[in-house]
């Protein structure tokens, strides 16, 4: 019975690596046909990424993104500590803003 669960948890692995690959490589291509299409780096929102990622994925998510090969890059956070220790080790070419009521207001580095 455990090897059974077993290889039934390994295939359900297999299966979300397949299909995180499978969305992997339609953003590559949709984000590509968007820069070819209107020949500027298309801009890209992270809407709450370090609440769904574990801080490995979330390093290595922004560090491959922090590149020149992507436009402006849109981070939302709740938590401006976590934020800035993260981002201000990838890129001096950052701001950051705060939200309240609707209004934002630009924070001095």
């Amino acid at each position: 019975a455990l090897e059974k669960q077993i290889a039934e948890q390994e295939e359900q692995i297999r299966l979300t690596q397949a299909a995180l690959e499978e969305a992997r490589q339609t953003a590559e291509a949709q984000y590509e046909l968007m820069k070819e299409s209107f020949g500027v780096p298309p801009m890209l929102l992270l809407d709450d990424v370090f609440d769904k990622l574990d801080m490995d994925r979330t390093g290595n998510l922004l560090a491959m993104v922090a590149g020149n090969d992507f436009g402006q890059i849109f981070i939302t956070d709740s938590n401006k500590v976590r934020l800035s220790g993260i981002v201000d080790r990838i890129t001096q070419d950052r701001a950051y803003f705060e939200t309240s009521s609707g209004n934002f207001t630009k924070e001095v580095i």
